[in-house]
């Protein structure tokens, strides 16, 4: 009895094994499920080599019994042959030569033929007793033939520690280690079983091999995520690493989920991490229904990536379409109704990106991918598109700009219903690049609030309009003030009341030349730095408008607690003025402005009906194309003569 203990011990081995993986949900990935099918051999080869042990120890052996004891040592013999082969894959998998060797038709076919032969040998045994026998004492034995199956064990581990040696570079010492210690245990432990077959040791061996391999490599809390559920962007360097190396071609598909971060405003962070792992598991999903082999993991801020071996890009593009659309329909989230903005890049590699640093840094550039008239793009169709390569080169053009002051600033007149004359304007920066010309303040604003040039450009900005205003006949113009937008940034720097004032020194204005504009996201970014620099430069006699004022119960919270002179109605309500519902709110959102003493100022106004229902609501300011569009300095001096002449 006492040589069934290395088996029990094996068992034990292997059960706190499965525990593991399923605790660590360790089974996402090929090379993860090949692992866990490694396991299943060792264990049932582990259950037979025990249960044949018991024959002449608990069990008698009788004519009745030696069918049953065949049987066993059959399922012993066909798992014992599978699990090195199956080890060869895991091995091949880990590294990252997939593709070189499975995907290889010749090379599958003269590593499977091994395998195949001994297992015809197993399964031909009662015709030819080659592996075992009985013989008329009931007596086990073994034959000339099994010594072939462990040759073909032995085989199939010499060669994946060849495999190991040729690619070890892409392993680490003690992962190499790991990988390796399966040739010494294994010649040992087979050698002891071979020649003491009543030893049962073999299945403790390989046991003790697997504990090793988990130990060392099959860390979940390093290659799997536990908010997606899907594996880790430390597992996506890896085996992107290893492709490059290897020279594999694939496919690498990226999905972003753009309003990741106002979904984990609104959901909250555990329910935004219960949409990231049903997100997880749709992707999962639908590559395998297109049978990507593929492997999902999961960057971070609301970005997976799918790595894929297959080449077809009509399949690649179907499935990376299916994903979005999927992902785009609305659902639920612990009864919260959820409405995802989804778009996907196929990139192909190396045809579209060559290198290891070009596909790791590529996906801070996703934004500048993305076309927001396709949620599917492909790398190739727009890598070299103008549009593209702005955006690829948009901090270099912004310090461009800066160090070489291409920067211009427009004014859009604002007209005044109570003077019946254009008494004001609204700065707006404009970027003309010498290589890509003009360049939309909707691409380069967020690039510059992205990279921090915006402080540059914000203090650009109150400088030039500054100098306009010192040199300019603004009486002569009619023109009292000019409005300065504040960014987010600005509106937090410590130094603003100091930089503005110094300005309006510098060019000898008074305070009453400008009015800062501000946003409801910027007075909420940071409250206590908003509210200290607006009340610092109020009390200067500065004055402040509040820019996209909508209906939410945060804006009326700003209007109320800041000294806001001026509330700005979004182009939105000009939008939706024609819908009888919405002209009551406009109606009572004007009526309360009033009654809070609050000028009003009306932006998008583009034709005279429109101007014509704002005025008769009492509103003081319109803005918009019925007037004017934002006119360069010359145009907006000649433009106030004429008008206000």
């Amino acid at each position: 009895m006492g040589m069934l203990n290395f088996d029990i011990c094996a068992l034990i081995i292997l059960a706190i094994l499965a525990v593991s993986i399923v605790a660590r949900k360790m089974y996402v990935g090929r090379s993860n499920r090949l692992y866990v099918i490694l396991l299943i051999c060792i264990a049932v080869s582990t259950v037979t080599d025990l249960l044949a042990g018991m024959f002449g120890v608990v069990f008698e052996v009788t004519d009745d019994n030696t069918g049953i004891r065949a049987f066993i040592d059959y399922v012993y013999f066909v798992a014992r042959n599978i699990s090195p082969l199956i080890y060869v894959l895991y091995v091949i998998s880990y590294i990252g030569v997939w593709h070189i060797y499975v995907r290889n038709t010749k090379r599958l076919f003269y590593m499977l033929i091994p395998c195949g032969v001994s297992i015809f040998l197993i399964l031909s045994n009662p015709f030819t007793r080659l592996i075992f026998y009985f013989d008329e004492g009931l007596n086990y034995h073994r034959g000339y033939g099994s010594i072939f199956i462990y040759l073909v064990g032995t085989g199939y581990i010499a060669a994946s520690s060849i495999i190991m040696l040729k690619y070890r570079r892409l392993l680490t010492g003690d992962k190499l280690f790991a990988l390796m210690s399966q040739l010494p245990v294994s010649l040992l432990t087979v050698f002891l079983q071979f020649f003491i077959p009543n030893l049962l040791i073999e299945m403790f061996g390989s046991a003790i091999v697997a504990l090793i391999i988990s130990t060392i490599l099959q860390r979940g809390e390093e290659f799997l995520d536990p908010l997606s559920g899907v594996q880790s962007y430390n597992a996506s360097l890896e085996a992107l690493k290893k492709s490059f190396k290897t020279g594999r071609s694939f496919r690498v598909i990226y999905v972003s989920i753009v309003n990741s971060g106002i979904l984990r405003t609104y959901l909250g962070m555990d329910r935004f991490n219960a949409m990231l792992k049903d997100v997880g598991t749709r992707i999962t999903r639908t590559c395998n229904v297109y049978k990507l082999r593929s492997d999902v993991y999961y960057l971070q801020n609301g970005t997976f990536t799918i790595v894929t071996g297959e080449l077809d890009m009509e399949v690649i593009s179907t499935a990376a379409s299916s994903i979005v659309d999927g992902l785009n329909k609305p659902f639920e989230i612990q009864h919260f109704k959820v409405g995802l903005d989804c778009r996907s890049c196929v990139v192909r590699c190396p045809e579209d990106i060559d290198d290891y640093e070009g596909i790791v840094n590529f996906d801070g550039t996703l934004k500048q991918v993305f076309d927001q008239d396709k949620r599917s793009v492909l790398l190739a169709e727009v890598i070299n598109s103008d549009d593209f390569k702005l955006r690829s080169e948009l901090d270099d053009v912004i310090a461009s700009a800066i160090e070489h002051g291409k920067f211009q600033m427009y004014y859009q007149p604002i007209y005044s219903a109570r003077k019946m004359k254009f008494v004001s304007a609204e700065a707006l920066i404009r970027l003309i690049d010498d290589k890509y010309g003009f360049v939309s303040p909707g691409l380069f604003i967020p690039a510059a609030e992205a990279s921090g040039a915006i402080h540059q450009i914000g203090d650009y900005v109150i400088d030039a309009v500054c100098k306009f205003m010192a040199n300019a006949d603004l009486k002569k113009m009619g023109l009292e003030c000019i409005e300065i937008n504040l960014s987010v940034a600005q509106c937090v720097e410590t130094d603003l009341v100091y930089k503005v004032l110094n300005t309006l020194d510098k060019y000898e204005l008074d305070v009453s030349r400008i009015n800062l504009e501000i946003t409801e996201t910027a007075a909420d970014f940071d409250p206590t730095m908003v509210d200290r620099n607006v009340h610092r430069l109020s009390e200067k006699g500065i004055k402040f408008s509040l820019d996209d004022y909508g209906t939410g119960y945060s804006n009326i919270k700003r209007v109320t607690s800041l000294p806001i002179d001026i509330v700005k109605l979004d182009k939105s309500f000009v939008d939706e003025m024609d819908d009888p519902q919405m002209w009551i709110v406009i109606r009572n959102t004007v009526n309360m402005l009033h009654e809070m003493k609050k000028d009003i100022l009306v932006e998008g106004v583009e034709e005279e009906k429109t101007l014509n229902r704002f005025l008769n609501l009492g509103c003081e300011f319109i803005q918009g194309y019925y007037f004017s569009r934002p006119l360069p300095e010359k145009e907006f001096v000649q433009f106030m003569l004429e008008h206000n002449g």
